[in-house]
């Protein structure tokens, strides 16, 4: 591939998609063509030393009637979390896939200007945080 003349973030994603995600070769695409080349995507989209930081709210939805959130709660949230691990969080994850936890990181993610990552770890809603572990 030729180099990009470009520099800052979009080199910084041609080099990592040139690295991790560009292959030569002989391949038949879905579309039945041939190619002599491939890029995977989806190689590319997080490193495996990224912060990916879970959003999720505790307790009855009910709740959020009698003290609505000022909106501020992520912004605290990702200061804070960098700070305790020393590195900048790269994405949102949305760890639950029903009820206010499935909006919820959108929100923030929108907020922060950080990209959402579908990390559902159970398939549906959960009663109770502790009840999903990544492993």
């Amino acid at each position: 591939m030729p180099e990009f003349p470009h520099t800052d973030p979009i080199s910084n994603l041609y080099n990592l998609l040139k690295e991790k995600s560009f292959f030569t070769g002989d391949f038949t695409l879905a579309s039945g063509k041939k190619s002599n080349y491939y890029i995977d995507c989806r190689l590319t989209t997080l490193n495996d030393d990224e912060l990916i930081l879970p959003i999720a709210m505790m307790g009855a939805p009910t709740v959020m009637m009698e003290k609505f959130p000022s909106g501020n709660e992520f912004t605290q949230l990702v200061s804070m979390m960098e700070k305790l691990m020393q590195k900048k969080v790269s994405a949102i994850l949305c760890i639950e896939a029903g009820g206010l936890n499935s909006t919820i990181p959108f929100v923030a993610a929108a907020k922060l200007g950080l990209p959402i990552v579908d990390g559902d770890a159970m398939g549906r809603a959960f009663p109770e945080l502790q009840m999903v572990s990544f492993t």
